[in-house]
């Protein structure tokens, strides 16, 4: 990942991350990580309290 620092040199470079320390090794670099970790955790409770929601609204039918 590093050529494209070199590449980009005054452009900013954003960078998906995953682990901390990716994350630290991008600020390293020069780049601006975007926790994906984070992200992942927003949509699941999202999708989590949408399906939860929908569930107690709708009885199991018998």
């Amino acid at each position: 990942m590093r050529p494209v620092f070199e590449l980009a040199r005054d452009v900013p470079v954003l960078v998906r991350v995953f682990e901390k320390d990716e994350e630290e090794q991008v600020k390293e670099w020069g780049g601006t990580p975007i926790s994906f970790s984070d992200a992942a955790v927003e949509d699941f409770l999202k999708w989590f309290e949408e399906h939860k929601a929908k569930e107690n609204a709708d009885p199991p039918a018998t």
